[in-house]
């Protein structure tokens, strides 16, 4: 079973977006897999890879915000650079021993339902509206 489920309201209405994020939940699934496992090096190449598909992520949108002349890029490339930075501190807070596993994995959860659910779906708002994408 997995540790996070996907859900209705963490649906922006785009769905190379969603699709992404569905594959963002998968490997923080992964995660906590190999946490319950106690298995070392899995927990660190999951967490690896969920920072380089971040990054992926991030740019996809980014290219995005382009695209459609966002007005709120700024502000939402922020929220993208802040998050990058908090998990690189919690993740080397974990390899010097000060914060367990499970504190960065909670703060990962919370901070992408929460940047799902308000500022991503801003986005597909601004989409629908300027009917980009359907309703």
């Amino acid at each position: 079973m997995p540790f996070i489920n996907w859900s209705k309201n963490l649906e922006t209405g785009i769905d190379s977006v969603d699709e992404q994020h569905h594959i963002l939940l998968d490997i923080l699934n992964s995660v906590h897999a190999s946490m319950a496992e106690g298995d070392v090096s899995a927990i660190d190449a999951s967490f690896k890879k969920l920072m380089e598909y971040t990054d992926f992520h991030f740019a996809h949108e980014e290219k995005l915000f382009a695209q459609f002349n966002y007005p709120f890029t700024a502000s939402h490339k922020r929220e993208h650079e802040k998050l990058k930075l908090e998990a690189q501190e919690r993740i080397a807070e974990y390899k010097a021993g000060a914060i367990e596993m499970i504190d960065i994995l909670a703060f990962l959860i919370d901070w992408l339902q929460e940047h799902i659910a308000t500022t991503d779906k801003r986005f597909g708002d601004y989409l629908r509206l300027k009917k980009i994408i359907s309703a």
